[in-house]
């Protein structure tokens, strides 16, 4: 059984599912913008960086995906979602090893964004061109290796900082 973290605004509840729940539930685990949209403002907060319409900074808390993910939500934001190659060359700034807000626990090898959306194997941002699959590496974590950042599948439980983002209101 996988743990998994509910997003609600000001709300944050955990639940231990079978496979079958877990696929029932999936769009509980995500959170949406439209469900932390209430907590937005026009700028960002101290601390955080802009870029274009949402803010970024690295959670504070070296732990699990869900730790990390915890410490984004208690901000009123969430892990990062890559919709772009902007984006994604913005946020390797961060540089090493991130938690991203993406993973497959509840369907493996059905990746979703913390927002839901679909999460594309055939994005070229994959280091081995593609994700591993395997049980034990459900989620989503970026690597910046000299000049260039790619994406690999870890295990949820390893230790690594997360990437927080925090979306404006236009």
């Amino acid at each position: 059984m996988a743990e998994v973290i509910h997003a609600r605004p000001n709300m944050m509840t955990k639940a231990r599912n079978t496979q079958g729940e877990r696929e029932e539930r999936i769009v509980d685990i995500y959170a949406t913008n439209e469900s932390l949209g209430d907590q937005h403002q026009d700028e960002c907060p101290h601390d955080w960086d802009k870029f274009g319409c949402k803010c970024y900074r690295l959670s504070k808390v070296w732990g699990s995906w869900n730790e990390c993910r915890r410490f984004c939500v208690s901000h009123g934001a969430d892990l990062v979602v890559v919709d772009s190659k902007e984006e994604m060359d913005f946020i390797s700034r961060y540089g090493g090893y991130i938690m991203v807000g993406a993973t497959d626990e509840a369907s493996e090898g059905l990746g979703r964004w913390v927002d839901g959306t679909v999460l594309s194997v055939d994005n070229p941002s994959w280091r081995k061109g593609k994700p591993e699959v395997g049980k034990d590496k459900n989620c989503l974590r970026e690597v910046r290796e000299k000049t260039n950042c790619e994406w690999t599948d870890e295990r949820c439980e390893a230790r690594d900082w997360g990437l927080c983002e925090l979306n404006l209101r236009k």
